[in-house]
């Protein structure tokens, strides 16, 4: 006699995009960059890896401090591992549950301390569902000397030859400004190891 059993039926979330941030004893940097996250329709992830730090970072305490901005996604490491390392942790567990727990489009990055322009996120994503062709996607950023005051525009080239001439001899990728399409992952889905202080170089060049 055959038995019939009810389909389980698995529930997959789709977000536009995840915000992937590593933090290494910088719990007060990292609240600051999590309340400058602005997104219109506030369809997205945040992947927050602790790497060691002493004093741990709470989930909930994220949660509490997001409310509805964002879903919130921890990895805490046991121990400190560098940010290479913590950024391919962050990575992998993107690829490992894509499709299965949650689809996105774009995986973004931001370190901790440093902030968002209000549009950053809106204007990316906009971006990059009009051009098809682009797959990495970076912006100018300020740097601001927070004791003085003092603030400086750094602005990369825009136009794709000049990028590609540029990247022979320096990263013009600001790491931290940077959103690429996810499906890209399936070719480049990690950072070399081998590139100490220059993980980004590494992967994006």
């Amino acid at each position: 006699m055959l038995k019939a059993f009810p389909e389980i039926m698995m529930s997959v979330t789709s977000y536009d995009f995840i915000v992937v941030i590593p933090c290494f004893n910088d719990l007060k940097g990292l609240y600051k960059s999590l309340n400058s996250i602005m997104y219109h329709n506030n369809n997205l992830l945040i992947l927050v890896i602790d790497d060691g730090s002493k004093m741990p970072v709470s989930k909930s305490e994220l949660e509490n401090l997001l409310l509805d901005r964002a879903t919130v996604q921890l990895i805490t490491l046991s121990k400190n591992e560098g940010i290479t390392r913590a950024l391919n942790k962050g990575l992998r567990w993107i690829t490992d549950n894509n499709g299965s727990v949650f689809t996105c489009k774009y995986v973004a990055r931001l370190d901790c301390g440093d902030l968002c322009a209000p549009e950053r996120f809106n204007k990316q994503v906009q971006f990059l569902n009009e051009n098809r062709q682009i797959d990495l996607l970076g912006t100018w950023c300020t740097f601001e000397d927070f004791e003085t005051g003092d603030k400086f525009v750094y602005k990369t080239p825009t136009d794709h030859r000049k990028i590609r001439r540029a990247m022979y001899f320096r990263n013009i990728f600001i790491h931290p400004t940077v959103m690429w399409r996810m499906e890209i992952m399936k070719k480049y889905h990690d950072y070399p190891e081998n590139f100490p202080h220059a993980e980004d170089y590494g992967l994006f060049y």
